[in-house]
């Protein structure tokens, strides 16, 4: 099985305690999250995205308040992405209503 820092193992027979997720209320803490231009200490090159307190305070994922596991963060996105998109398609639906 390949592991490291940019591959994490997501085989549905490597996990437990499957929950769904609102995809609404996801994109709602995606929008409410602060987005900063930053740098790390000591390190001249510049990142942009979240601090790790208020990803976890908005998501409730992960086991550490001072990181943000790339799993966390692909998954909020993808969710965030099917509500956007089912955003879209009710919009559409609307318009097509009215014309």
């Amino acid at each position: 099985m390949q592991d490291g820092p940019d591959v994490s193992p997501s085989d549905r027979a490597l996990k437990e305690v499957f929950t769904p997720v609102d995809t609404a209320d996801v994109l709602a803490g995606v929008v409410g999250l602060p987005i900063e231009r930053w740098r790390y200490r000591g390190d001249g090159a510049p990142h942009i995205g979240p601090m790790a307190q208020d990803f976890a305070a908005a998501f409730g994922v992960g086991d550490d308040d001072r990181v943000i596991h790339n799993v966390d963060a692909s998954g909020v996105a993808l969710a965030a992405i099917q509500a956007l998109a089912a955003e879209v398609s009710e919009l559409r639906a609307q318009l097509k209503r009215l014309s």
